[in-house]
This record gives C-alpha cells, structure tokens and sequence, in this order.
C-alpha cells in the first residue's frame, strides 16, 4: 500500500493593505511587520504589528492512499488531511471480488471515473477507480 501525506507549511501573516497606506509604512518593511516588528509612525506612536496584519489561512494537507481496505492505523494517518485522494480497483458491483482481494470499491455516483464525498472526519474525499472487470483484470 502507498500513502503519502503532503503538507504546506505555515506562511506569514497577510499584510493589511489599507492600515499600510494610513501609516504610510514603506514597502521595505512589509516583511519585517509580517515578521512581527512593529512599526513607529514619524510621531512616535508605536503601532503593534498585529494591528497591520490578518493572519493567514491555516496551512492545508493533502493524502493519498493507493487502493486499500479499511485499516485503522491508515485512518489516524490521514485524518487530519483537507483532502485525501483514495484509489480504487474495483467498481462497486464487484465487491465481492474486493472484499476478497483486499480493496475498496468505488461507489459511483456520476457517470463519469471519479466522484467525490465527505467522509465522517470531514475530509474531502477523491475516489479514483480503473473498473477491473472479469474482461481485463
């Protein structure tokens, strides 16, 4: 079985654009403040950097899993994924012959290869089958 599970990292927060141009902050000290300096106007009023900045959105995962039966230690690898992309061989009419090979089936819902679905945990999920029939498995 493959798995892999690919993870942003965390990035800086978001520069507010309109506090910027009140301030007039120059553009080389944008990273410092998304850095968490804090920048002191002409006056001499401090302004913290939290104030300039929005934070970003939470870094994102992504899982793949090659086709597979249910195994618990597979479900805790990828619970916490956004997305977890989940082959299967075999088309949901031929669960028998899954069930005794070790596989999932893809349960259509389209008429097209792929679907998705939310699972239980709230993960988007992309099933992605090659129909193996008696005729080319």
């Amino acid at each position: 079985m493959l798995r892999f599970l690919f993870q942003e990292k965390a990035t800086l927060p978001h520069i507010r654009r309109d506090m910027i141009d009140f301030y007039r902050i120059p553009i080389c000290e944008i990273n410092n403040i998304k850095n968490g300096m804090d920048w002191t106007t002409e006056d001499g009023t401090l302004v913290p950097s939290h104030r300039l900045t929005e934070p970003s959105d939470p870094p994102r995962s992504f899982a793949y899993c090659s086709d597979t039966c249910y195994l618990p230690e597979l479900a805790q690898y990828i619970q916490k994924a956004d997305l977890l992309f989940h082959e299967a061989t075999f088309s949901h009419d031929d669960l028998a012959r899954a069930k005794e090979t070790f596989h999932t089936t893809a349960l259509l819902r389209q008429p097209h290869s792929h679907g998705t679905a939310k699972s239980k945990s709230s993960v988007s999920v992309i099933f992605r089958h090659g129909m193996k029939t008696k005729a080319n498995s």
